[in-house]
């Protein structure tokens, strides 16, 4: 991994608990409600340009997200404290918010119990070093587990009035296609599905 970018993931790891203790989600309990957006050519944001958010709301706190198909290009190999993983895990871009909090989203077929938001359907999302560290040793670890850096986050009523004014398609939530091998393609496809719904 090129220096800068394991110098960033190094910090995010030790940054993760602050948000764990401050940020947006409270961990260890359910979400509200989670969905999958996919951004309209309508869309003007450059940050989200043809891009697949999975987004969830907790309680009443604003909605916060993962950007799925922006991935760094860094593979994950000899990090301090974590099992070699081959690099096998690749940083993906979250979003603008917090560029430097390692937030992290696997699909696991067991609760990992306290430290993670459960998004449903297996789905989960958390922050910081523990849970991730734990997972990576299990003698099965999560089927699918994908790292980002930073977070996307919306106003109060910011992403009900983006949606209806048509900057994003929803989209069918299927868990396992979140962690395409290729995320490059699944605007692409998600778009064509949404299209093919719509006629």
């Amino acid at each position: 991994m090129p220096f800068m970018a394991r110098r960033q993931f190094l910090l995010a790891l030790g940054g993760g608990l602050l948000l764990t203790r401050f940020g947006p989600v409270a961990l260890a309990q359910p979400a509200t409600s989670t969905m999958l957006l996919v951004a309209s050519s309508r869309l003007e944001d450059s940050r989200f340009r043809e891009t697949v958010v999975l987004v969830t709301r907790h309680g009443r706190r604003q909605p916060m997200g993962l950007i799925l198909n922006r991935p760094l290009g860094h593979r994950l190999g000899g990090i301090p404290g974590l099992p070699d993983n081959d690099g096998r895990l690749t940083l993906h871009i979250g979003g603008p918010v917090l560029p430097t909090q390692l937030v992290y989203l696997f699909l696991d077929t067991e609760s990992p119990g306290s430290g993670a938001l459960d998004l449903g359907q297996g789905l989960y999302m958390s922050f910081g070093h523990q849970l991730l560290t734990s997972l990576l040793y299990r003698r099965q670890p999560p089927k699918h587990l994908r790292l980002f850096l930073g977070f996307s986050s919306w106003g109060w009523g910011q992403l009900e009035q983006e949606i209806e004014r048509g900057d994003w398609l929803v989209a069918n939530l299927e868990p396992n296609k979140l962690f395409s091998d290729d995320p490059s393609r699944l605007w692409r496809d998600l778009v064509r599905q949404a299209s093919e719904r719509a006629t």
